[in-house]
């Protein structure tokens, strides 16, 4: 998403540039881009920290699509502290060694506050708002943010009584939903997007000489929700890989002990030479206990699988990673009398594995069944999970329909439904099960994957 995110971006500078007529668009982001990246490598080598190059120089994109537009020549001042104070930010505005800012929003905040010369937007022209729309629209759909800005939306029209320009709309989806500054939960969510857009549509109406709504509110709205959905950066070292099935890996790291719930995900971090267009970083559920003192992961490695897992297979004992979060509200319900069914598919076995542990080790008894689908009896990662565990070999039995649902599970309808696997099982198990009926569903869902 972080690859697919970059190229929206530059598609944004290249439509600019054309509108405008001129090269200093792509100047002006070239010479942000190689100061801002430089000052990140300087900070990160100063206080030991790992650097990640494609998300710095995203924000320096983004900089260069909200700031200006400038003559870099002419205007070297501004263009510096802007290239300067975004990566900056990340190292100094830190809580719980997580950046609480948008380093964008930052550095434009205050670059109004300090030369007089903040945000200006010039992104939001009418020539290139439906670029920033569909490309939008893209992005939303691919980091499952829907939440954030169907609240922000709603909240907006019913304060202006209109549709947002087209600023707001490049806030919206390139800004507003940063992973790393808005939060997971969904209720969470819900009520991030609603109160940036309270802020940056009421503050206008309330103080009209005020000036910086639009990343003022966004500021504000990350430095509330930092504190209301903490999670954190976790630099954790390799202690073990092993090959659990044909294509199956379990990756095991030690470090600081992690506080998560069983079945939440983390994002990983893996700088590697000559990455492919997928990047650096993927999101993988968690398949260890939280009673474990280490942490664990587990993925299907093909032959011609990304270089972010070719990197994986070459990692040895002690290299490190940063894993982000946790993330998720996949986990247990907290009555323990709820009769539950989950349904994994390959892969997705991941989390009830982790939920698994953690009901042996805290001694709890819960009535669960488990449908576990995979291709072939040889790609089962793991076996006897749950006392009544049912294995579903797809090339034998075909696709698990509402008929062997019933078949294998009678009281279908007095359990909630836990779907966890790819996108496409778990959207048609869904819609199967909800013209089946039961107690209620709940899908799994990290984006990257």
């Amino acid at each position: 998403m972080y690859r697919a995110m970059l190229y929206y971006l530059l598609a944004l500078l290249a439509a600019g540039a054309l509108v405008l007529g001129s090269p200093d668009v792509l100047l002006t982001a070239f010479v942000i881009a190689v100061i801002a990246n430089a000052a990140n490598l300087l900070f990160a080598r100063l206080l030991g920290a790992k650097t990640n190059l494609e998300s710095t120089t995203i924000t320096a994109l983004i900089l260069a699509l909200i700031a200006g537009p400038y003559e870099p020549l002419g205007n070297i001042v501004p263009i510096l502290f802007l290239a300067l104070v975004a990566p900056a930010s990340k190292y100094i505005l830190v809580w719980n060694k997580k950046h609480l800012f948008n380093p964008a929003a930052i550095s434009v905040f205050l670059s109004a506050l300090i030369l007089g010369e903040g945000a200006s937007w010039w992104t939001g022209m009418r020539e290139i708002a439906p670029l920033i729309f569909l490309g939008g629209i893209f992005m939303v759909q691919k980091i499952n943010r829907w939440l954030i800005i169907g609240a922000f939306l709603s909240v907006w029209i019913l304060i202006t009584q209109s549709a947002p320009a087209s600023p707001v709309w490049f806030l919206m989806f390139v800004m507003l939903i940063e992973p790393l500054t808005s939060p997971e939960p969904k209720t969470h969510q819900l009520a991030y997007g609603a109160a940036v857009a309270a802020l940056s549509a009421g503050l206008p109406v309330l103080f009209p000489s005020f000036q910086f709504s639009l990343e003022g509110s966004l500021l504000a709205g990350n430095l509330i929700f930092a504190f209301a959905s903490p999670r954190a950066n976790h630099v954790l070292k390799l202690a073990a890989k092993k090959k659990i099935a044909p294509r199956t890996w379990k990756f095991t790291f030690s470090g600081k002990a992690l506080s998560f719930k069983a079945g939440q995900y983390m994002e990983w971090t893996l700088p590697h030479a000559r990455p492919d267009s997928r990047g650096f970083r993927r999101f993988f559920t968690i398949a260890s206990s939280p009673h474990e003192k280490r942490v664990s992961f587990i993925t299907k490695i093909v032959e011609n699988s990304s270089s972010f897992k070719k990197a994986l297979l070459k990692m040895k004992k002690g290299q490190e990673v940063v894993a982000h979060g946790p993330s998720g509200d996949f986990t247990l319900p907290k009555c323990k009398e709820d009769k539950l069914a989950f349904v994994a598919g390959g892969i997705g076995i991941t989390p009830f594995l982790s939920m698994a542990r953690y009901l042996e080790g805290s001694g709890q008894k819960r009535n669960i069944v488990l449908v576990y689908i995979v291709s072939s009896m040889e790609d089962v990662a793991a076996k006897n999970l749950f006392a009544s565990t049912i294995i579903h070999e797809s090339k034998k039995e075909g696709r698990l329909t509402a008929e062997l649902i019933k078949s294998k599970i009678p009281d279908y309808n007095e359990r909630t439904f836990y779907l966890s696997g790819p996108t496409g099982m778990v959207k048609g198990l869904k819609e199967t099960l909800e013209e089946t009926g039961t107690a209620g569903i709940k899908t799994d869902y990290f984006p990257g994957y």
